[in-house]
């Protein structure tokens, strides 16, 4: 009873091949967790935080990804300056019990302050924000955001970064042109090469925040007519490098 989006595996699986790729990020296989439609039921989600938690060191960069839908709903405890808490909505979500079929913000926070590495980027291509037209990542939430995204009340924000598609009270598109999330697709490129800014064969989170920030919005503005700006929240060092690579040899000779 939830409208199924295009490509939120191909994102994923992009994504992936791309960080274990050895000419990409170089993760080793048995360092990343997939899980891809049907296998991203909430149970297997949380079984990956916590593996996350647990196979981490101070040392490791962690990087937590994210495609599909998000919504909203009434927050029930009344820790949320907004009343809202957020939600990431997995295969087996269902729409009329988003709080006991989908992954809180409360439950992600909670296993992402227990994270113990120096670096944590989290990276969501999705939206948290009301609509159901054709190509937009987000469920009708119960009420409506106020504010800024709050994602980082729920967790001690020290060392960690948010790169978020949209802004909190807007939408995430996808685009059959691209085969993928627009976000994800610019974010990708970037990766590649397209976001080192200054030439040294090295992609921090900063270069690749102000890649997709210029790209992305152009391109929903043209394409849908719409307002897509991604967001870059924590306070962790924006100078994290995602994606570093040797810089090519160049050849050089004297003579006397």
């Amino acid at each position: 009873n939830i409208r199924d989006l295009k490509y939120p595996e191909e994102d994923a699986k992009a994504f992936y091949d791309f960080l274990t790729s050895p000419d990409g990020g170089g993760f080793p296989e048995d360092h990343v967790r997939l899980l891809l439609g049907e296998e991203a039921t909430l149970r297997e989600m949380l079984k990956g935080l916590v593996w996350l938690r647990d196979s981490s060191t101070e040392d490791d960069l962690v990087v937590f990804y994210f495609a599909g839908h998000g919504t909203f709903d009434v927050d029930k405890d009344g820790d949320e300056e907004d009343k809202m808490d957020e939600y990431l909505i997995p295969y087996d979500a269902e729409a009329d019990a988003i709080a006991a079929t989908c992954l809180c913000d409360d439950v992600v926070g909670y296993w992402f302050e227990q994270v113990e590495a120096k670096g944590l980027v989290v990276i969501f291509d999705s939206c948290y924000s009301g609509g159901l037209p054709k190509g937009q990542r987000g469920l009708p939430p119960r009420g409506k955001p106020k504010g800024p995204l709050d994602f980082f009340n729920d967790f001690d924000p020290k060392g960690k970064l948010v790169l978020a598609a949209s802004a909190e009270d807007q939408l995430s598109w996808e685009d059959r042109s691209l085969g993928h999330g627009v976000f994800t697709h610019f974010l990708l490129e970037g990766l590649k090469g397209k976001a080192d800014a200054n030439g040294d064969y090295r992609v921090t989170v900063e270069e690749l925040y102000e890649y997709v920030d210029e790209e992305v919005p152009k391109y929903v503005r043209e394409k849908f007519h719409a307002d897509q700006e991604p967001q870059l929240l924590g306070k962790g060092t924006k100078l994290i490098e995602i994606i570093g690579k040797n810089r090519p040899p160049i050849a050089d000779f004297t003579w006397l």
